[in-house]
């Protein structure tokens, strides 16, 4: 399974934005249909898709699960669309297939770097 997260303020704006250009459809990540750890199901790039709304950072966040071939382009996507709402990587977490660690996540770290001090914007 291919893996993404996007989280933070910008989170759903970064979504959003693949909604609109029609990367992803047949969901609505609207707070009213996706409320807190609600599962959709819809497309990306043609390919079946899994929408989790989850919190990870104690900010609003979605993870996207597609098949694993699959993956490399949804971190790309992610990754290119969220680079205009200062999204960025976050700490890379252990593959539990491999045990390789891997950066799955982008998150807004505005926030984080507020509520921890001893991190870096």
């Amino acid at each position: 399974m291919g893996r993404g997260c996007a989280a933070g303020p910008a989170g759903a704006r970064v979504l959003q934005q693949l909604i609109d250009a029609r990367l992803m459809y047949g969901i609505d990540i609207s707070a009213e249909a996706m409320p807190h750890m609600a599962v959709v199901e819809g497309y990306f790039c043609g390919a079946p898709m899994r929408l989790f709304r989850v919190s990870f950072t104690g900010e609003l966040g979605f993870e996207v699960n597609v098949p694993s071939e699959r993956g490399p382009e949804l971190w790309e996507t992610l990754h290119d669309a969220g680079k205009a709402f200062g999204l960025c990587p976050m700490a890379p977490k252990p593959c539990m297939c491999c045990g390789r660690k891997r950066v799955t996540s982008l998150s807004d770290r505005t926030r984080m770097a507020q509520s921890r001090p001893t991190m870096q914007a």
